[in-house]
């Protein structure tokens, strides 16, 4: 069994119906569902993809795929306040992440455990990966994806990243491939 960790990208473009890329990114989560795949959602993941939805939502810039454009219709008819709605409407993309595409939400507290990098303060294991990682030539939020990725593989055996984001995955997929990762991006 393949098991695949999921960028925020990717999550955006097969969530949004109105994402250019959002049928194909539907059918890659889905194979990979119907070939006995796993897929795992961090929760830097999570909270990216609630924080760019809600943003988005509370600008009427999306549409979602159902059941979650008529809940997420609700949720804005009828609480009003920004904050409650983004608080809503996080419940309400967990539950569909998990239901819909069967995605494993993970938080692992070992990521968070407190390290020595050189001689610099304690800093937690996910940014310690990140930092030892810059060498790789991608932007700060995709790297920490790959460090956390590379982090969870052992103890869930992830095998690859699966994301929409050609621009800036494409160029590293080679490199982040040496280091036992396998990169899909869906194009």
């Amino acid at each position: 069994m393949k098991t695949y960790y999921t960028d925020t990208s990717i999550l955006f473009s097969a969530l949004s119906c109105s994402d250019a890329k959002h049928e194909l990114c539907s059918k890659v989560l889905k194979e990979i569902q119907e070939e006995g795949g796993r897929l795992i959602i961090s929760t830097y993941t999570l909270a990216e993809f609630i924080s760019v939805t809600c943003r988005r939502i509370l600008h009427n810039k999306w549409k979602l795929i159902e059941p979650l454009e008529t809940t997420v219709k609700w949720i804005v008819e009828n609480l009003k306040e920004p904050r409650e709605i983004c608080k809503y409407l996080a419940s309400a993309t967990i539950s569909l992440l998990e239901e819909e595409i069967s995605a494993i939400i993970v938080e692992d507290p070992d990521l968070y455990t407190l390290e020595k990098l050189n001689n610099l303060p304690n800093i937690t294991k996910i940014f310690k990966e990140a930092i030892e990682l810059s060498w790789v030539n991608i932007r700060f939020k995709d790297l920490t994806h790959i460090a956390i990725a590379l982090l969870l593989s052992e103890k869930y055996g992830i095998d690859g990243i699966v994301t929409a984001d050609k621009e800036n995955f494409n160029p590293i997929k080679d490199t982040v491939g040496k280091m036992n990762l396998k990169v899909i991006v869906v194009e």
